[in-house]
């Protein structure tokens, strides 16, 4: 008796013919890779990054500074109690005063924290003699 694996098995495409197809589809393959590569370079140029968030040190609350990059409810709480006790900022830098904040939140902050020169001061207590 014939085993079935001892027949002769028929070529369903002739070898040729099923390189060529194995190229056609690799190479099919590349062309929308490369297609997909050069959206996604065109869409990163054509999105512009926003200005980047500046906030006025002396003149925001607990929500303007909340949104700052290191700063939660809890911290920027903490710096307007020291604005209120301490008056107004006169330096990015000064920010260092408050508790929790150090040299390297002051450096990570500065791109987005304004102290414009127009910043009014709060009103003071006349002194009495």
């Amino acid at each position: 008796m014939n085993k079935r694996s001892d027949l002769p098995q028929p070529a369903l495409l002739n070898p040729s013919v099923q390189r060529m197809l194995v190229r056609a589809s690799l190479g099919g393959i590349l062309l929308l890779a490369a297609i997909s590569v050069a959206h996604s370079l065109r869409s990163r140029r054509e999105v512009r990054s926003p200005a980047p968030l500046r906030i006025d040190l002396n003149q925001a609350g607990e929500r303007e500074l909340a949104l700052l990059p290191q700063i939660g409810t809890k911290t920027a709480r903490r710096i307007i109690a020291d604005r209120e006790q301490n008056g107004p900022f006169g330096s990015i830098q000064a920010l260092t005063r408050v508790h929790g904040i150090g040299e390297k939140t002051v450096e990570s902050l500065v791109q987005y924290i304004s102290l414009p020169e127009s910043t009014p001061l709060p009103p003071t207590s006349p002194s009495y003699p």
